[in-house]
């Protein structure tokens, strides 16, 4: 989501500052984001005896699926606390729909955010604004059954997909078949014709 040119501008002027405050910015984007709407994303592993022990500190974590709306974590899946999210501390909570779990990354270690659900479109979109959100505008679209609408969304755009490669492949036979019907008249015809010489 920050723009590697000016990371790399920030890194080259060595304004460790700089870089400190674009990356909190950066954390505060990915939690009003995943407040919203489920966001893909990436993370930079954490420095931890377990990540050290399977030599994976600071590698890419991979592109996660994440969100903090309860509306699309299952019902037995809510904090405990009931609240709307989980608390913030040193590491920043999500719940990973892949995993169907709660999970979390350090503060500071976000690589990216590369898309957005859309309840509209009822897929990822490259853009905030293409997903409905709209900063300083509080949020309209409400989900409607949690994570599995977005397996329900899926499997409507893979139904919908082999709808039109079998609509595609009738269209062809048709085709296929009126090319045919076409050949047949046009020989009847110079059939006829020559017969009539």
């Amino acid at each position: 989501m920050l723009s590697v040119r000016l990371v790399e501008q920030v890194v080259a002027r060595g304004d460790a500052a700089e870089l400190v405050r674009l990356a909190a910015y950066s954390e505060f984007l990915f939690v009003y984001y995943a407040n919203q709407v489920p966001v893909i994303f990436a993370y930079a592993r954490a420095d931890n005896p377990e990540n050290e022990a399977r030599g994976i500190v600071g590698q890419n974590s991979g592109f996660r699926q994440g969100v903090r709306n309860l509306n699309y974590v299952p019902a037995g899946q809510h904090p405990a606390g009931g609240g709307s999210e989980q608390p913030l501390g040193q590491t920043i909570p999500y719940y990973d729909l892949g995993r169907q779990q709660w999970r979390a990354y350090r503060k500071g270690n976000l690589l990216s955010i590369s898309a957005f659900w859309s309840e509209d479109e009822q897929a990822f979109v490259d853009t905030p604004e293409l997903a409905g959100i709209v900063r300083g505008v509080p949020f309209q679209s409400a989900p409607r059954n949690g994570a599995a609408s977005i397996d329900e969304a899926r499997a409507a755009r893979s139904a919908a997909r082999q709808a039109r490669q079998r609509g595609r492949e009738t269209e062809r036979q048709a085709q296929r078949t009126n090319d045919r019907t076409l050949r047949a008249d046009r020989k009847r015809q110079n059939l006829l014709t020559r017969s009539a010489r």
